[in-house]
């Protein structure tokens, strides 16, 4: 009967995972839509700023703050437009009677470009667009150009960023910028996002931190943003009674950095989690928490279970009382450690091997990430055998000391080793071509080991 509960349980918890999840199509597809109606609208006051149109641009910076309050870009837009409404000489000159003042406004520009005054020089150049778009065009536009990229270029290294991206998206509706610094506006474009997200939308705020991080790693804070806003996020959800989450949360924070207070957050969080009540979906009947097994009066069981929610395994530990702990996420291959109740493991994450005791849910690095699996310890915890891949492509049975030091040893080809309490090393290997099963060894004795079945799909187990 033991079989039938773990799988009613291994239901039950697939069923509280999907509790979290939820379908926001039709909000995501309206979030798209008033998203792309900004940018519109933002790129149409950036052209109307180049085309000396300072009204219709000041209109469209008005129509995205209506939309998007917090946009920086279109505040400094905002502003812009009505200082050079303030600044502009004349309304309407005719062509014949304004040539002394376009040559007057092109050495005003030049004066400012050489002295590198960008925005000076910027301004009065748009100015001189206005009143004559035909006046010396090339030279013009080559000078408004190089002005623009500049003065962004120069606010971005300054982290002025809104003053930078606003700047050189200017100079991009003019002709097109070099890759480094079409680079940098994107980088600060994406950083500013994040900022407008921070204390308002957590969820948001991480995911749109973790794609930074996962394009520049090393620009600006944004490591420790993601790390503060998972905790952040975990703390807030804490708040609201929602552990499950909030256990993913600070997990994703002890993933970027390690720390005590941290862990035991989490580890409060996941005990809270496994005893919450899981709301259900329509109609489903609700699922109470685990009880003690008929059948199952010794020992326990680790194992793990998909969640289906994430899209991978986590790592669990059923106990004879019926207590159930969950030991990691995202993990597999799990080994319980001879007379004690720690559990070795694969962290399917960064592939490393680590060892926890999951009342205490704080891992141990055994192994660093690399391509290890099937962990299993010797009765003495002194050493540990595992498969790993050679470069022939074929998987061969390692032993090596738990401790780190010196260097593996390898025993024979084949994989999924476990080691039993009398020292044997019971795995999955072939003792010739066509002669495979599972294979237990004395793996001190220099000797074969015997072959127990004749089936490549035989695996030992702990």
């Amino acid at each position: 009967m033991l079989l039938p509960a773990i799988a009613l349980f291994i239901f039950v918890a697939s069923l509280a995972a999907s509790a979290y999840a939820g379908l926001y199509m039709g909000e995501r597809d309206r979030e798209a839509s008033w998203a792309d109606t900004i940018t519109e609208h933002y790129q149409d006051g950036i052209d109307a700023l180049n085309n000396g149109q300072y009204e219709m641009a000041k209109a469209h910076f008005q129509y995205v703050l209506q939309l998007d309050d917090d946009h920086a870009q279109a505040q400094q837009g905002l502003a812009e437009a009505e200082a050079r409404l303030a600044a502009q000489l004349t309304p309407t000159v005719t062509v014949e009677s304004s040539q002394p003042l376009t040559e007057q406004l092109l050495q005003q520009a030049k004066a400012a470009y050489e002295a590198g005054e960008w925005t000076t020089a910027a301004g009065t150049l748009t100015q001189l667009r206005a009143l004559d778009s035909e006046f010396n065009t090339t030279e013009v536009e080559s000078m408004l150009f190089t002005c623009l990229y500049n003065a962004g270029a120069a606010y971005l290294e300054e982290d002025e960023l809104e003053k930078g991206i606003f700047y050189l998206d200017q100079a991009v509706a003019l002709r097109p910028l070099d890759t480094e610094v079409v680079l940098q506006r994107d980088l600060a474009a994406r950083y500013q996002d994040t900022l407008g997200y921070w204390g308002v939308d957590w969820e948001k705020a991480i995911s749109a931190l973790e794609e930074l991080y996962a394009a520049a790693p090393t620009y600006k804070d944004v490591f420790q943003r993601l790390y503060q806003a998972n905790l952040e996020y975990g703390d807030s959800l804490t708040a609201a009674g929602e552990m499950c989450p909030a256990e993913l949360a600070y997990t994703r924070a002890l993933r970027l950095s390690s720390d005590p207070q941290v862990e035991q957050k989490r580890a409060e969080a996941a005990q809270l989690c496994l005893i919450a009540t899981p709301m259900p979906l329509d109609g489903a009947q609700t699922m109470l928490t685990p009880q003690p097994i008929a059948g199952f009066t010794i020992g326990r069981l680790a194992y793990p279970v998909y969640n289906s929610t994430m899209g991978y395994y986590d790592l669990y530990a059923l106990y004879a009382n019926g207590r159930i702990l969950r030991v990691a996420q995202n993990s597999d291959q799990p080994w319980w450690e001879h007379g004690t109740g720690r559990v070795i493991y694969r962290d399917r994450v960064s592939g490393a091997i680590s060892m926890v005791l999951p009342e205490e849910g704080v891992p141990l690095l055994i192994f660093p990430p690399e391509t290890r699996a099937w962990p299993t310890l010797s009765p003495d915890s002194q050493r540990i055998a595992y498969s790993a891949p050679s470069t022939d492509g074929n998987w061969y049975i390692y032993i090596a000391n738990a401790n780190g030091t010196g260097e593996p040893r390898q025993l024979a080809w084949g994989w999924s080793p476990a080691w039993g309490p009398a020292g044997l090393l019971a795995y999955t290997g072939c003792q010739a071509e066509d002669d495979c099963g599972i294979i237990v060894d004395n793996p001190d004795d220099g000797q074969a080991g015997s072959l127990l079945t004749h089936n490549i799909d035989d695996t030992s187990v702990s």
